[in-house]
This record gives C-alpha cells, sequence and structure tokens, in this order.
C-alpha cells in the first residue's frame, strides 16, 4: 500500500463537507464522502514552521527546538536522533516523492531545522516495480496573498459572507474574508488535479490519502493565536476500500502530530518510541482525551503562550499578559487589511467589547473557555470560583505535557537570535515607511 500526503497552508474547516455552504470544495468534499472526515483535529502550533515541524517528525515542535517560527535558517540545527517521515520511509525501502516541488532537493518544506535527504524524485512513476511509495504534496493556497476572485469559478461576494463575530462587519473587513474564501476554493482546485492524477496512474486503489492543514486559517485572531481559528484545522483520510468507514466522521481529538504514529502503523512499519503522536488508526490506536498547542515568536514578534484542550474546555497560558495581543507584527500589518481596519474603528471606540478586547494593552495570564457554550471564546472563565477546580487541573495537565516533552520554551532564546530577528523586522518596517515612533505607538496601547 503507498501513502500520499496531502498537506496545505493556513486554512480551518471552511469546506462544504464541515458545514460552509458559501465555499466551492467539490474535491475535498468528495474526498471526505469516500473517507473518514476528523472534525477536532488540531495543529501543535498556529503558525507555519513549527506547526510542519511536528507533522513531518510526529513530535512536538516545542520539545526538538523548533518552537520559534524560522528561527533556525541555514544554522544547522537540528535536534538529535530527530527524523522526517520521508527519512523514516526512505529507510524501510520506500520511494520518497515530493509531488509538487521544484526538485528532489528542495528545501521548500518550511521545516525548522536541517534535514538530510527527503525525496527520490517529483513523480511516483519512477519507483521500482513493486516498489510502495511515500508521497508529499505541499499545497499553498489559501496563504496570502489571496487569490484574484477571476482566478477561480465560484467568486464569493463579500455582502454574503458570514463572518465570525469577532471580526468587525465593516466593506474591508468583508473584501479581505471573501478573498481568503475564494482562496479555499483554489486550495480545492489543486487537491483535486492531485487526486485525479493518482487515479489516472491507476493508483487510488491502493494509496492511503492524508489531507490536513499546518494550521487555521491567515486572519489576524486566528492564525499565531490558540484561540479555535488558529489551532483547529481540517483533516480527511481515505484509506484503499473504505479503511475506516466511507463518509463517517470521527469527533475524538486528533493531533496532525498523530498523523506520522497513524501513517507508519497503518503502513506496516514500527512506530518508534520516541514519536510523541499516537496512532489513531491501525496497530495500537487509541484516543486521546486532550490536545496541546504552543505559539512563541513570530518573527520580531515575541509572545509565548500554552494550551491545551480536552472535549469541551480550553485552558490557556500566556506567559508575557503585559504585552497587548495586538503588538507590532511586520507581516500582519502588511498582509492584513482587516487589523489596520479595526484598529482604527478601536481607536474610535467604535467595536463592541468582544471585539474591540483584541486590541486592549495588556491580556490575562490565563484564559479558560467552555467551548460548548462559548465557541468562539469571549467569555474568559478563569478567576471565576465555581470554575477554580477546573483551572486548576487543567493547568496542572500543561504543566505536566512540558515536563514530560522539555518544553523548549522555557529555555530563553539566544540574545543574538531575537535582536537579529527584530533588527530585521524593523529594517524591513523601516523600508515600508514606518518609523520606531508608529512601531511604539502600536506595541504601548
Amino acid at each position: 500500500m503507498n501513502v500520499l500526503w496531502i498537506v496545505n497552508h493556513d486554512v480551518s474547516p471552511d469546506f462544504g463537507c464541515y458545514g460552509n455552504s458559501q465555499v466551492y470544495t467539490p474535491n475535498l468534499d468528495g474526498l471526505a464522502r469516500e473517507g473518514t472526515r476528523f472534525d477536532r483535529a488540531y495543529t501543535t502550533c498556529p503558525v507555519c514552521s513549527p506547526a510542519r515541524s511536528g507533522f513531518h517528525t510526529g513530535m512536538y515542535p516545542q520539545s526538538i527546538g523548533a518552537h520559534n517560527h524560522r528561527s533556525h535558517r541555514g544554522d544547522g540545527f537540528r535536534a538529535p536522533g530527530v527524523k522526517t517521515m520521508a527519512e523514516r520511509f526512505r529507510e524501510a525501502g520506500w520511494h520518497t516523492t515530493f509531488v509538487n516541488g521544484d526538485s528532489v532537493e528542495s528545501q521548500s518544506h518550511d521545516l525548522n531545522f536541517e534535514y538530510g535527504r527527503q525525496w527520490d524524485s517529483l513523480d511516483w512513476n519512477e519507483r521500482k516495480e513493486g516498489q510502495p511509495f511515500f508521497a508529499f504534496a505541499q499545497l499553498s493556497e489559501p496563504h496570502r496573498d489571496f487569490v484574484s476572485p477571476d482566478e477561480i469559478t465560484h467568486p464569493i461576494d463579500p455582502a454574503d459572507v458570514v463572518l465570525p463575530p469577532y471580526y468587525a462587519d465593516d466593506p474591508i473587513v468583508r473584501r479581505d474574508y471573501a478573498d481568503y474564501l475564494n482562496s479555499v476554493e483554489a486550495l480545492d482546485t489543486r487537491v483535486g488535479e492531485i487526486l485525479q492524477r493518482l487515479e489516472a496512474d491507476g493508483l487510488a486503489d491502493d494509496t492511503m490519502v492524508f489531507y490536513f492543514a499546518d494550521h487555521g486559517r491567515a486572519q489576524f485572531r486566528d492564525k499565531q493565536f490558540l484561540y479555535e481559528g488558529g489551532i483547529h484545522v481540517p483533516m480527511i483520510v481515505r484509506l484503499p476500500g473504505g479503511g475506516l468507514g466511507a463518509g463517517s466522521v470521527v469527533e475524538s481529538l486528533v493531533s496532525t502530530i498523530d498523523a506520522a504514529a497513524t501513517t507508519l502503523s497503518l503502513a506496516g512499519l514500527e512506530v518508534p518510541t520516541e514519536l510523541q503522536g499516537i496512532p489513531f488508526a491501525g496497530a495500537g490506536a487509541k484516543t486521546r482525551e486532550r490536545v496541546f498547542s504552543g505559539r512563541d515568536r513570530c518573527d520580531g514578534t515575541i509572545d509565548p503562550m500554552r494550551c491545551v484542550r480536552d472535549g469541551r474546555y480550553k485552558y490557556i497560558r500566556n506567559y508575557q499578559p503585559e504585552k497587548p495581543r495586538s503588538q507590532f507584527n511586520l507581516y500582519k500589518e502588511d498582509k492584513y487589511p482587516g487589523l489596520r481596519r479595526m484598529r482604527k474603528l478601536a481607536e474610535q471606540d467604535a467595536l463592541p467589547p468582544e471585539q474591540a478586547t483584541f486590541f486592549d494593552p495588556i491580556k490575562p495570564a490565563e484564559e479558560l473557555y467552555d467551548l460548548e457554550r462559548d465557541p468562539y471564546e469571549f467569555n474568559n472563565l478563569a478567576g471565576r470560583p465555581e470554575y477554580e477546580e477546573r483551572l486548576l487541573a487543567m493547568r496542572k495537565q500543561l504543566e505536566q505535557w512540558q515536563d514530560e516533552i522539555g518544553d523548549c520554551g522555557r529555555t530563553p532564546e539566544l540574545e543574538e537570535v531575537i535582536n537579529y530577528e527584530v533588527a530585521e523586522m524593523r529594517r524591513l518596517a523601516h523600508a515600508d515607511g514606518w518609523t520606531d515612533e508608529a512601531i511604539s505607538k502600536i506595541n504601548d496601547r
């Protein structure tokens, strides 16, 4: 049996099969009808390179030193003993294929560490006769910059967009969110092309397909944050012969780092003991009671936080509550028009409390949410006497997890690395017309 992983950037479960009737996603919806849809899949980090370092290795990025976004650029860093999925399959004698890569030497996987030889070819048909393959497709959609509406067949009218209630009902915000949803259709088209290639080569009936996203949608309260919009991701698995059950839905919690252990198990390979994910199918399958995620430095913006989420509640620990959620980040200031617009509205006191809180000058050290009653995480229960027992229990669960994985976020990053990143962001900001005074004013809010 062969393996195909299809992974894309920056999308939440915003497909038709997940209940979003605004988007046109026939290929992903079809994959869900033929396979199994996971309704509670979560990433280990709400930004690209740490999240990808996690699922490519089956280990938490916070445990292998890959937790600060793109902090190891050509410095040779690699945690001892850490291997990627492609390396493990190559060692087991499988042919490895980078489906949509430019070359087999491509380093475009956005991992936050150096790694060895990954790929044998760019085409699974180049394998030896009878040799199984592990193939990986990396799709950029719907990463910013978003596609133009004229690039798809079913563009969405911004006036019809149903916004999450933490975003302002404003023309600029609507246009930007519609462009995101349009890019989801572009993603669906890319997924369809790969699945059609598999079918045309006569391999669909002998290949397990894993589809999932690295983290949530590229909107400013979602990506880089531990709210549902940042860490809740789509995941669909199709196994030959119906496998887990065609058209079935799994409601139990899974993590993207579980994809590694699950794939190895289903492929009949040994699941190494050092993997921190657990198989949710195949030999030794288990059910999770909770998932964990964390965020650290993103570019020059330092804001470490961790969370644990069980079947109903989520606990978030903010390690620098003195900093605003909206502290300066060049990427977001440049690429997120909705952020700039809502910042203006916040300055004019024109936002309701549930939207304005993102622009508060500080944030709570702890957050606790009942996701069943409060799916958009507006009502922080931390500090309420009736939830003290729940908060203490989840705080302990988080701390135990950090101890178990050896959370690297507890070790301060090298000052020279931080200084380099901050200096680089300021250099780019100045080139874009920002002044230190303007940046400071944003950070001081």
